[in-house]
């Protein structure tokens, strides 16, 4: 056991565009935006890829659309497979401390 206290800060930002990448290798490298597709959708998480073009979290969909390249994936969201995934990486992180605080997106 350690003697000071530690404090681990995890962001998962991009966590729904990674999920996506991981899950289909053709993804992978390519900028990727998770959201709503609609015309006044709204995105929900961006691969790096994507941020490096400005789309972010929050943003309007219409706009990441004007912001990032044609091949960009748009993807409308699996949000069970978010979940699954997220129950894995609590698991871990719980084998490692009791005392996990996450914050995030109800999912």
């Amino acid at each position: 056991m350690r003697r000071e206290a530690s404090v681990l800060h995890l962001d998962l930002d991009a966590f729904f565009a990674a999920v996506e990448q991981r899950d289909k290798p053709s993804l992978r490298g390519r900028p990727v935006v998770v959201g709503g597709v609609g015309g006044r959708g709204v995105v929900a998480t961006a691969s790096y890829e994507a941020r490096a073009y400005g789309a972010r979290s929050a943003m309007s969909t219409a706009e990441a659309r004007r912001r990032c390249p044609s091949g960009t994936a748009f993807l409308g969201g699996r949000f069970a497979a978010y979940r699954r995934t997220s129950d894995v990486v609590m698991g871990l992180l719980r084998e490692l401390s009791p005392l996990v605080e996450p914050v995030s997106i109800s999912v």
